[in-house]
């Protein structure tokens, strides 16, 4: 095909517009009707393009109506391609004009009812688009008004029985696909579309789209998982409203949407006649902190990914003749043909009135088989606490969210990949753990881009490596979390996890960095456990202990090094061990049944009769032989070793209640003979996640076995005595709780990993930080071999956020606003961010609990008058606190702390330097957000703060950063006239400006773009005025000149311009310049200016024209009589030069002296310059 080619004997090709895989659109000429058409012609002739062609064609000829582009004709060439006619329109598609900046809300009404009215009127007819988005919106002209719906290539009708399955992918676009299409659900409906609706409504009004994320897998799980957004926390004047339309469109279960389209135009329709009024307000945040709140989270992805490509996992292997070919699923993606209706011919070429184009045949949809393997993998999933998702694309993602020990949710979501990627060997695998949105629903925006960007990095660097493998891919916190519970590898290409550790055993050596860590700061505590080991020993008496302590404090070590300990003893002592697990703690007689185990040797993956075997031979070493049998067969059914069947066990097996009873006799008959032959200790490493039966069990040991040589080391976290309210209480139990470590422990622990070399303040340092927990400063002690020292590790973070998940909602939420504000913070300003004293009527009892709780200490002094001041007891606490605000919390938290110490503080420069900070951090969050405009807005802040503190360069900085980012339509005139003017300030003062010849153009540029002449104008003469005071002059005078020529047909403009180029003209001695400044202004009428009058009468004095002098002093006794201080110091500077002109040094250094005094109080830095200039001349 070429220009001038004619198709259909109707149109004449003229220029190609655009090409893909598909086909290509050429800009055409109808011969019958003289009008331009846009020609699309179909190169791929395979079966679904051909049936998704057709279908597009017969849609758009049954449609009519303003807003769908307009149908002329379709048919076959004489070459056999398909093409279909359509009207050529001239302009940009949405995402085009998107790509500059979001439109506004008024605007955004307009457009999306537009196409919500064209989408009823597609849905009337059973039709649903199915790809929706801001390219396929297009805007004749530009005109938002005239938007138009286009590409139908994908649409399908409501009711269709047929299909079209295009393997390894899902047609639409990920961030604007509904759950429901997500999923591959089979009854998606009309209702997927306003979901789409939704999501070009977000767009449309605040420059992004609901979800976002680098990896489309990622984007895909966070339209499944993560709580829609609502658009006023990027655009804080939507008006509520509309907001609520908006969530409702974006809900995740389609009931929860908006009946139909012709619902969402009319709401929108309502909606924009009334948005005037609804967003008149002052359109900034709601002035609290919500209840909202990030939490750990992990989550698991699961992908058949290739280059270029993403598919879904083999579930099996395969092999054999068809292994390449798979049934249809749920998520395979449907086309209707139209039940079969014919597709009309449109031109000469085309077949015969009333019969079909050719085309290959469409499949009838078959009932998808029941898909065993996935089934599997949601059965896997549920197992470890996870909500499992299978996206069309049969893609897995998994999350893994909870209250509990980060360490138990990393050693879950482990088990959880794990068990993934046993059931789908073709898959990659990847598990990330991180913080997230929790409030009603789950949020895991960015812990699924960490896990997508693991997949990405790995099948990237696969290439390079084909023999690598697929192992589980795992990030850095995960790694840390899971500890020696799991065998990890680290490579080249990222860490790797290759599985969870059988009997992760007390009794190996403990490292750090790869160098053995002395047990330190446990002395008093393994002295007493020794002695009870002894007094077990030698006087054959039971004895228990319980050893509580939170997680990482360091109860495991404590365990290892009494084992050691004990192991190295000439006595020889049997030492048993069991793990807890909470996937295992339903389980009976779990624990006991790892001890057998281990008691044995017997290892899970052994063959039965191996097991049975060593089972065997390990009873048989101390049991009496009468009962050898029946205890072996009981011990093997409760270990999984079960025997062939026998007299006492047919008895057993047929009741529950006789099995337990009679291997529980047996378990105490086993014990019984190890402790006639030797003492034994028993190690119950986290008994919180233990069972009842083995409680019960061990509860009967030390009854029955009082007087045999038996101790019970049981280790477990404070909880213990939830789960066992009753736990050994008839049993005399030591209970010992573990405290911190001290602090010449800690600091040992660092020496002998990190050596002498490290600096006495840095070790110091690394000793505040970890609070005496053990496992802190090991993460301490790793982040600062790998010079990360300056930053509080993920997994410490996440480890005191366990502490403060048990405090109840309202106290956190205290806690997170007490965070917001640094280390030390106020009653007042906590009142400040938490919506006012009304909102949290208990915050003083809170604020109690916070201190009992040592999480919280008062001060006896405050920063600020009349305000109670509190802190953090240590600074770990308000990093976990601080890591748990939510984006949005953060930036809002930021802005009113900085609003209330400024009203509280006053001028004290101490508390304005802590409002500056707060106002750089709101900015920085906003930034985060997307909300370029609210940075500029708190940017702004901070420089009029800076000018106030004399960091006139950081001002500087902070301003014109506010320029670039603001939305200069959306500000009001007055407003970015008093940013100028700050601007103005901070440069004056600072008298240099090094950055400001380049950010200016852009400063005044944006001005430009939307600000009315006045500001414009304006913004020069200050701009102008504050150059002046530097070395830019010719900087100033460019500005002034544009300014003059801007103003020419406003005369109050015009003069205002001329008296600032007249007084930075004489300041800078360009006499010539400012005499046609006075002349000028002297054209325009009387100067009734007095500061003005003032430097024409210099001039004139400069000239010899009258008496100057004179005319001066008058000048100044008036404008002192009306206090018009600006224009005496301007009298004082004329004055000075005079005196200095006519070489009157005593007098002229008397004057400038004043001049200095007053610019100074008076903040002008332009005459301050000059006073100080000819001073340190003079003194020179």
């Amino acid at each position: 095909m070429h220009s001038g080619h004619v198709i259909a004997n109707r149109f004449q090709l003229e220029r190609l517009a655009g090409s893909g895989g598909m086909g290509a659109v050429w800009r055409a000429l109808d011969r019958e009707s003289g009008h331009v058409v846009a020609l699309k012609v179909i190169f791929n002739q395979g079966r679904e393009h051909v049936v998704r062609f057709q279908r597009e064609a017969r849609l758009l000829a049954e449609l009519e109506h303003p807003a769908v582009a307009r149908y002329i004709d379709h048919g076959v060439t004489s070459d056999g391609l398909y093409y279909l006619a359509m009207e050529w329109l001239e302009g940009e598609d949405l995402g085009e004009r998107l790509s500059r900046g979001p439109l506004g809300i008024e605007p955004s009404l307009m457009l999306v009812g537009r196409v919500a009215e064209a989408l009823a009127a597609v849905h009337a007819r059973g039709i649903v688009h199915r790809d929706l988005k801001p390219t396929n919106v297009f805007l004749p002209g530009g005109d938002i008004g005239g938007a138009k719906l286009i590409d139908f290539g994908i649409a399908r009708q409501a009711d269709a029985t047929y299909e079209l399955t295009l393997t390894g992918s899902a047609i639409g676009t990920p961030a604007y696909m509904a759950p429901e299409r997500v999923r591959g659900d089979l009854d998606v409906d009309a209702r997927a579309d306003l979901y789409s609706i939704g999501c070009l409504l977000f767009e449309c009004m605040t420059g992004r789209a609901p979800f976002v994320a680098q990896h489309p897998l990622s984007v895909l799980a966070k339209v499944l998982f993560e709580a829609a957004p609502r658009p006023s926390a990027f655009c804080p004047n939507i008006p509520p409203p509309l907001d609520l339309l908006v969530t409702r469109l974006l809900a995740k279960n389609p009931a929860e949407r908006p009946a139909d389209a012709g619902e969402v135009a009319s709401e929108l329709r309502m909606l924009s006649a009334i948005e005037g009024s609804m967003s008149s307000g002052s359109g900034l945040p709601t002035p609290a902190l919500t209840k909202s709140e990030r939490r750990l989270v992990s989550v698991v992805l699961a992908a058949e990914m290739r280059a270029g490509r993403r598919g879904p996992p083999s579930t099996r292997p395969q092999a054999g003749p068809g292994a390449g070919a798979r049934p249809p699923r749920a998520g395979d993606t449907m086309l209707s043909s139209g039940a079969g209706e014919p597709v009309a011919p449109g031109g000469k070429e085309a077949s015969p009135p009333g019969a079909h184009a050719p085309a290959p045949p469409v499949r009838h949809r078959p009932a998808p088989p029941p898909s065993t393997s996935f089934h599997e993998v949601r059965q896997a999933a549920q197992a470890h606490g996870a909500a499992l998702e299978v996206l069309a694309d049969g893609s897995v993602a998994a999350v893994v969210a909870g209250a509990g020990s980060p360490t138990d949710l990393a050693a879950n979501a482990a088990r959880c990949a794990l068990s993934i990627h046993a059931l789908l060997p073709g898959a990659w695998v990847a598990l990330a753990t991180g913080w997230d949105v929790i409030a009603g629903t789950q949020a895991v925006g960015q812990v699924i881009d960490r896990v997508g960007a693991l997949l990405d990095a790995r099948v990237r660097n696969a290439a390079e490596d084909p023999g690598s493998g697929r192992p589980v891919l795992i990030d850095r916190m995960t790694a840390a979390l899971l500890g020696d519970r799991f065998d990890v590898a680290a490579g080249s290409q990222g860490t790797t996890l290759l599985g969870a550790r059988a009997q992760p055993g007390l009794s190996a050596a403990r490292t750090l960095l790869g160098k053995p860590t002395p047990c330190v700061g446990r002395e008093r505590e393994l002295r007493a456990l020794e002695d009870l080991v002894d007094e077990c020993a030698s006087e054959g008496v039971a004895r228990v202990v319980l050893v509580t302590a939170g997680a990482g404090v360091g109860k495991s070590r404590l365990g290892h090094e009494l084992i050691r300990r004990v192991e190295a003893r000439s006595e020889p002592v049997e030492v048993w061990c069991a793990y807890g697990d909470p996937m295992r703690a339903r389980a009976p007689l779990g624990l006991v049944a790892q001890l057998v185990r281990r008691a044995a040797g017997i290892a899970d993956d052994e063959p039965l009769e191996e097991r049975r075997r060593k089972l065997a031979a390990r009873v048989a070493r101390h049991v009496d032989a009468a009962a050898r049998e029946r205890v072996t067969e009981l011990l093997g059914e409760m270990i999984g070793a079960p025997f062939a069947e026998s007299p006492s066990l047919s008895a057993a097996r047929q009741d529950r209640a006789v099995m337990e009873e009679q291997t529980r006799r047996a378990w105490l008959d086993f014990l019984r003979a190890e402790c006639d032959a030797r003492p034994v200790l028993i190690v119950l490493e986290d008994l919180h996640w233990g069972d009842r039966g083995t409680v019960d069990a061990i509860d009967a040991a030390l009854r029955q076995l009082r007087q045999r040589p038996l101790l019970v080391l049981a280790l477990a976290r404070p909880g213990v005595r939830e789960a066992f309210p009753d736990l050994w209480e008839e049993r005399e139990a030591t209970e010992m709780r573990l405290g911190e470590l001290s602090r010449r422990a800690c600091e040992r622990i660092v020496r002998e990993v990190l050596g002498d070399a490290l600096p006495d303040e840095e070790v110091a340092a690394l000793v505040d930080r970890s609070a005496g927990n053990a496992f802190f400063l090991e993460e301490l002690v790793r982040a600062a071999a790998e010079r990360r020292s300056g930053e509080v590790p993920e997994t410490v973070l996440a480890m005191m956020q366990s502490r403060i998940a048990a405090l109840e909602p309202e106290a956190r939420r205290v806690l997170r606003a007490a965070a917001v504000l640094g280390e030390v913070f106020w009653r007042g300003a906590l009142e400040a961010l938490l919506g006012g004293g009304a909102q949290v009527p208990q915050l003083e009892s809170w604020l109690l609990t916070l201190e009992k709780r040592e999480l919280i200490v008062p001060r006896s002094e405050s920063m600020i008058h009349g305000e109670a001041e509190l802190a953090f007891r240590h600074a770990l606490v308000r990093d976990a606190a601080y890591e748990m605000l939510t984006d949005a919390d953060r930036a809002l938290g930021h802005w009113l702390a900085a609003e209330w110490l400024e009203r509280a503080g006053g001028e004290d420069p101490a508390v304005l330097a802590l409002v500056d900070g707060h106002l750089a951090r709101a900015a920085d969050e906003a930034l985060a957000l997307g909300k370029g405009d609210g940075a500029a807005g708190h940017l702004a802040r901070a420089a009029g703060v800076r000018v106030r503190l004399g960091r006139f360069d950081a001002a500087i900085a902070a301003m014109t950063r506010a320029f670039e980012l603001c939305d200069v339509a959306r500000r009001d005139p007055e407003e970015l006239g008093r940013w100028v003017a700050t601007l103005s300030a901070a440069v004056g003062h600072a008298r240099r400006a090094p950055s400001l010849p380049a950010a200016s153009g852009r400063i005044l540029s944006r001005i430009d773009a939307a600000a009315p002449l006045e500001l414009r104008v304006r913004s020069r003469v200050e701009l102008a005025r504050a150059l002046g005071a530097t070395d830019l002059s010719r900087m100033s005078h460019d500005l002034l000149d544009a300014a003059l020529e801007m103003a020419l047909d406003d005369r109050d403009l015009l003069r205002e311009a001329l008296r600032v180029d007249l007084e930075v003209s004489c300041m800078q001695g360009q006499l010539a310049r400012a005499r046609r400044a006075a002349l000028d202004l002297d054209a325009l009428g009387p100067v009734d200016d007095s500061g003005a009058r003032m430097y024409i009468a210099y001039l004139d004095g400069v000239e010899g024209v009258g008496d100057a002098r004179a005319r001066l002093k008058e000048l100044i006794e008036q404008a002192e009589a009306g206090c018009s201080w600006h224009d005496v110091l301007r009298g004082r500077w004329a004055a000075a030069m005079l005196l200095k002109d006519a070489r009157d040094d005593a007098l002229a250094r008397r004057e400038f002296e004043d001049l200095l005094e007053l610019s100074v109080r008076l903040g002008d830095p332009l005459m301050e310059r000059d006073a100080r200039a000819w001073l340190e001349r003079a003194g020179a």
